[in-house]
Parts: C-alpha cells; sequence; structure tokens
C-alpha cells in the first residue's frame, strides 16, 4: 500500500524538465526573429545549365579567333551584370582570365581585350543563348584545358564550373 502513495513525485519532474524545455525553445525562436538570423542568409544563387565548349576553329597565330562557347541549355534566366567569368589553368590551377560584365557595351571583356559577346542587348543570359569569347587584335589566347567557373557576385557561389579543351 505504501509504494502506491509515493508516485506522486515523478509527475512534478517531467513537468518542470518539459516546461523548462518549452521556455529554451521558444527564447530561442524569438530570439532568432528579434536579432534577424532568419533574414541574414543572404541571395540565393540561380539554378542555370550551361555548356561550354571549345570554338570551331581550331587556334593559330591570326588574331579574332573564337576561343571557347558557354550555351545556356536551361534553367533561371541570368542577368550578366551580375556575373564573372573565371577561367583557370587546368593543371595548375593558376587563375589566367577574369571576365567582368560590361552593360554600356553588352558583352564580358578581360583587361587584355578578349571579350565575351552574343548575350543582345536587354543584358540577360537566357536558356537557349550562346557566349562566344573571342580574341581581340592584341591577345592571342593559347591552347589547352581550363576549368572555367561562373561566379554569381551577388551571393558569392558559382552558378556553374566546368572544363573546357581549347585546341
Amino acid at each position: 500500500m505504501r509504494l502506491l502513495k509515493d508516485t506522486k513525485g515523478v509527475s512534478p519532474v517531467i513537468g518542470v524538465i518539459l516546461m523548462v524545455a518549452i521556455t529554451v525553445i521558444l527564447a530561442a525562436v524569438i530570439g532568432s526573429f528579434a536579432f534577424g538570423f532568419g533574414q541574414s542568409m543572404g541571395t540565393p544563387a540561380p539554378n542555370a545549365q550551361l555548356v561550354f565548349s571549345d570554338a570551331a576553329d581550331e587556334l593559330t597565330s591570326a588574331y579574332q579567333q573564337d576561343i571557347f562557347y558557354v550555351d545556356h541549355m536551361g534553367g533561371d534566366t541570368l542577368s550578366c551584370k551580375d556575373l564573372s567569368v573565371l577561367v583557370y589553368r587546368k593543371q595548375t590551377g593558376d587563375k589566367y582570365k577574369t571576365f567582368d560584365y560590361d552593360e554600356s557595351n553588352h558583352y564580358f571583356y578581360s583587361s587584355d581585350g578578349i571579350t565575351g559577346s552574343g548575350m543582345g542587348s536587354n543584358d540577360l543570359f537566357e536558356p537557349g543563348e550562346r557566349i562566344t569569347f573571342t580574341e581581340d587584335n592584341n591577345t592571342n589566347w593559347s591552347a589547352g584545358t581550363y576549368t572555367v567557373k561562373v561566379l554569381h557576385i551577388p551571393s558569392g557561389n558559382f552558378v556553374f564550373v566546368g572544363d573546357v579543351v581549347v585546341r
């Protein structure tokens, strides 16, 4: 008979533990909203399927040759002003070229005059379009394997990373 009367002590202990757990969870949720933790996630990178390919002609010592193509095969439309194209030598990992977007002339450009064009004047890279990277009169691109990364500047993430063999 005495054992049945002493069982009341278990219920208040469990009740206190549950109330403390609920209080901690509520404090965490309210704190995350109050301090803006939920809003600091940043801009997500767009999702696009890109294909890098060697240009149709073989590189020679002549100038103004097409070097490689970037084809937009599907996914989100990309705003060119939000993109930077980074090219690395595959064998060494060294950065070879950086292409930023010039909104006034509607093309990607590097410091040595290589350009990427083909988006049209709306500054958007849409599915079905192709960007052609071409040498200018003063630059010769060297043949080899390159890793091309398309950076989405607002999010700081790469939209696509792939290799292209330039011949």
